[in-house]
Order: C-alpha cells, then structure tokens, then sequence
C-alpha cells in the first residue's frame, strides 16, 4: 500500500473517530436530565451585621464581607436547618451576585420542589442571619454602653452611633431579605451540547491518533517480526488466518 493511501487511510479513522466519538457525547448530553433548577436572591444593606459597630469588620472590603456571608450561608447551622426542612432529594448552589446579594439556586425533580427549595434555603438562611446578628449585638451591648458613657467628643459620637446600631440590630434584626420570588422553571436542565461535543470530539481525536500509531508501529517493526518468522519456519500455517489461500503476513496489506 503506498504511502499516500496510508496517509488517506489514517485520516479516514481518525475524522470517523473524532465524529463517531462526539456524536456518542453529544447523544448522551441531551438525553441527561438533572432536573429543574430556579433561584432566589437574597439583598442585604451590609453584608455583615456586626460591621455597624464592629470597627475591625466595617473596614473589610466589599468582596471580603460578602464573602463572610456566603461561608456563614454554606456553614453548618445554616445547612444543618436547610436540610431538616427539606426532607426529599435536592441541590442547592450558593453563589455571590454582588457585593451586597446572594443567590441561592435550587434543584429538584419537579419545578415546584425547586422553586421550593430556593425560596426555603434563602428564607431559612435570612432567619439564622437575623438570629446570630440578634444574639451578637445582645452580647456586646453592655460593653456599647460603657464606651458610649465614657467617651466624649467625636469618639462619644462614634461609640453612640455603634450602640445605636446594635440597639437597632436587636429590635429588628438586620436589613436583609429575599427579592422577588423564584420563577418557576419550564424545562429541565441538560448538559450544554458543545461542550459535550468538543469534549467528544478531542477524546474521539486522541483515540483515532492511537490507533494510526498502533498502525504505524505494525508497519515498522510487524513486519519484520513476521518475515523473521516466516524465514524461521515458525510461521502458524492456520487456515482461520489466510485469505483465498494466502498467508496473512504475506497478503498486500500487511506491508
């Protein structure tokens, strides 16, 4: 076989390959449900309560105390309350939006279980926020007031702006609630198809290359092995291998 039909050949297994291979990613990313998926945002004036009288917190950045919130939205007691509340299969996402905003995304088998797991993480997250907030200003109040009764000048200002917001803080809870209601999703989530067919068609590339070099080796050095073979006499001489009567090694496609 000359080496142009060699080279034609090759390109035929490697493209049926690469095709053959990212039709079967393809085929297999649209027919993958993972269910329905909705979320619910979660508004915050700041992000971290504590920041309105705690002077260490208020100097963080904005990336950093929405950061704070997030870690305290995926840490035990909130994930612990969701998952006691939410007795049947689900998933929950929690991402940041801005600086000041949480999105909560639920999934589940049915729309209604997502929309209600996305609106039930995010409420249950808002009441543990206020709770903790609520207990945290409690326990430094007294410590407030004593600054706020020795300080003077801008300092007394300072201290009773910081007391105030605690106060505040313990009567209502902090500024902080879900926006809008989750949208009831219409289909299912899938698999995004060209990413499953890139993925198929590099994987279907790299097996059509393996084989070509596989080719390529029983080229170079099958050959061989099969001539020193023949020259030995040690040759198998089975009929299952012979076509109309001729020796595989020696048939015009083996070299």
């Amino acid at each position: 076989m000359g080496n142009r039909a060699l080279r034609r050949r090759d390109l035929v297994v490697v493209v049926t390959c690469v095709v053959g291979v990212a039709a079967l990613f393809g085929v297999d990313a649209a027919r993958r449900d993972e269910g329905y998926r909705t979320h619910v945002d979660f508004a915050m004036e700041v992000p971290v309560p504590a920041a309105h009288w705690d002077p260490a917190l208020a100097t963080a950045s904005p990336s950093e105390a929405i950061g704070q919130a997030r870690a305290f939205a995926e840490g035990d007691a909130v994930q612990s309350a969701i998952a006691r509340e939410l007795t049947y299969e689900h998933t929950l996402d929690i991402q940041v939006l801005d600086d000041q905003t949480l999105r909560f995304t639920g999934g589940a088998d049915s729309p209604e279980l997502a929309v209600n797991t996305a609106t039930a993480a995010a409420a249950i997250y808002g009441q543990l926020r206020a709770q903790d907030a609520q207990q945290a200003a409690t326990e430094v109040l007294p410590e407030l007031r004593a600054a706020a009764e020795t300080a003077t000048g801008a300092a007394r200002d300072d201290a009773l702006r910081r007391l105030h917001a605690a106060e505040d803080t313990v009567e209502r809870g902090p500024a902080g609630a879900p926006t809008g209601e989750a949208d009831v999703p219409c289909c299912p989530v899938t698999d995004p198809l060209l990413p499953a067919l890139l993925r198929g068609a590099a994987a279907g590339l790299v097996l059509g290359l393996a084989v070509v070099g596989l080719w390529a080796l029983d080229r170079r050095y099958g050959t061989r092995w099969r001539a020193r073979l023949a020259r030995a006499g040690e040759a198998p001489d089975d009929p299952a291998l012979t076509d109309a009567g001729v020796r595989w090694w020696e048939a015009p496609w083996a070299g």
